[in-house]
Parts: structure tokens; C-alpha cells; sequence
């Protein structure tokens, strides 16, 4: 069975204000007002609007311009200004073959069909990816079936939406709608990194900007096109 992507149309989406008509060769972005995230929330949860679609097969969404798959990537900032960033694994472990290898300050991803919610698939895909520590001990999120226990979670962790990201100069960037949140933990003494064991990304490190602009410009790391935009947007303030 083909994997599952949350879409909603392009064309709902520029009718809302919420992306702009045409966006061939760019890269934008814009900060959430509560009005347009209201807005986004409401084309999610209307039946027929917000829907699910196969990525692969015959019908592959990926091939689909008239349709935008709504990722969550999300992004952590220490109060001194330094912000996480990860290597996504450059084998087969990491499914999208166009981003594998590059350096990313971005979790999360789609939303999945047992998700409840826009907000619910960031929780689940920030505890599938990352270990988050408290005072040296690691928490455990996970139920004894497998899902994700969200409100133990969000005791924990905090989440603002903050932008869209739509970025066309490639076909990533073509087919997906980013919504960029800053993730903020509740606990000074609280630690996050990536979850090494999956597979999918290398390692995870804090950075200051200038290191990030420095190992840009040498060539020692190569991030991929969302993370620039919200390195520009939210963090080289």
C-alpha cells in the first residue's frame, strides 16, 4: 500500500490569501497572522478540502500540481540564540531521495491518516525523530500501543506556527506547503536532538548563525532550500 499525503487544493489555498497566485522559480515566505492560520486550520478540517492522497502508484500526488501536501517543520532556537541542525542520512534510510545528505534545521513532516490533527502530526513526528531530555533523564512519550501520548508531550513542549514556506524553485518545494513553527521547551534544564537510531538522520548539533553562514559559504554543509528561507525569516534577525 502507497503512503499517504495530506493535501489541500492550490487553488483554496490561494483563494484563502494563504500562498500567493503564482510562485514559478521562487521562494517565499510569510508570517502567520491568527486570522490565516485559523483560515489554514479551517481548509484542513472541511471535508472534501483537507483530504488524503497516495504518494507512489498511479495516482502519485507528487505528480500533481493542482494540489499542495501540507508538511509541519519545525525549528528550535536556545534562549542564547543558537539552533539546532541535522544531517539527513545520505542512504535509502531517508525516503526522499532530492533531499538526501543535506543539512536541515527542520522537524517534522506530513501528516499522516491516523493523526487527529495539523498539530498532532508535528507532536508524532517530533517524537519519532527526536530524544528530548529533562535534568539528564530522557522522557518517554510513547503509549504502550505505539502512538504518541500528545498531551504528555505538550507538557513538555511548545509549538508556534509562525510562517508558510513556499519555495518553487525546485519540485520539492513545487508540491508542498511548509508551515514553519517554532518549538520551544516548557523546562530550561530540557535538551532536544535527532533520534540517531532511525535510520533517517546522522547527527544533530546547536549552532550560532555566523558558524552556520561560515560552513555555508566553505562548502561544508549544504542545507536544503527551507532551511535557508527560515534561517533568513526567523533566526539571522
Amino acid at each position: 500500500m502507497a503512503k499517504q499525503a495530506f493535501v489541500i487544493p492550490r487553488s483554496e489555498l490561494v483563494a484563502s490569501g494563504l500562498i500567493p497566485a503564482s510562485a514559478e522559480g521562487k521562494a517565499t515566505y510569510t508570517r502567520l497572522t491568527k486570522d490565516m492560520l485559523a483560515k489554514l486550520f479551517e481548509l484542513a478540517a472541511t471535508p472534501g478540502i483537507g483530504t488524503f492522497r497516495e504518494r507512489g502508484g498511479p495516482h502519485d500526488v507528487e505528480k500533481d500540481p493542482t494540489v499542495q501536501q501540507i508538511i509541519v517543520y519545525g525549528f528550535v532556537v536556545r534562549p542564547d540564540g543558537r539552533f539546532m541542525v541535522y544531517q539527513r542520512s545520505a542512504t535509502e534510510a531517508y525516503d526522499e531521495e532530492r533531499l538526501r545528505g543535506r543539512v536541515s534545521l527542520g522537524l517534522g513532516g506530513h501528516m499522516e491518516p491516523s493523526d487527529l490533527s495539523l498539530e498532532h502530526a508535528f507532536y508524532r513526528e517530533l517524537d519519532e525523530e527526536t530524544v528530548i531530555t529533562a535534568a539528564g533523564q530522557t522522557l518517554n512519550f510513547r503509549r504502550q500501543d505505539g502512538t504518541t501520548d500528545i498531551e504528555h508531550m505538550q507538557q513538555y513542549v511548545r509549538i508556534e506556527p509562525v510562517g508558510l514556506i513556499k519555495d518553487e524553485r525546485d519540485d520539492v518545494g513545487a508540491h508542498h506547503l511548509g508551515i514553519a513553527c517554532r518549538l520551544s521547551p516548557v523546562q530550561k534544564d530540557m535538551e532536544i536532538a535527532v533520534r540517531p537510531e532511525n535510520g533517517e538522520n546522522v547527527h544533530s548539533s546547536f549552532i550560532t548563525a555566523d558558524e552556520y553562514r561560515q560552513q555555508v559559504q566553505s562548502g561544508d554543509i549544504v542545507p536544503e532550500g527551507w532551511t535557508d528561507i527560515v534561517f533568513r525569516e526567523e533566526i539571522a534577525q
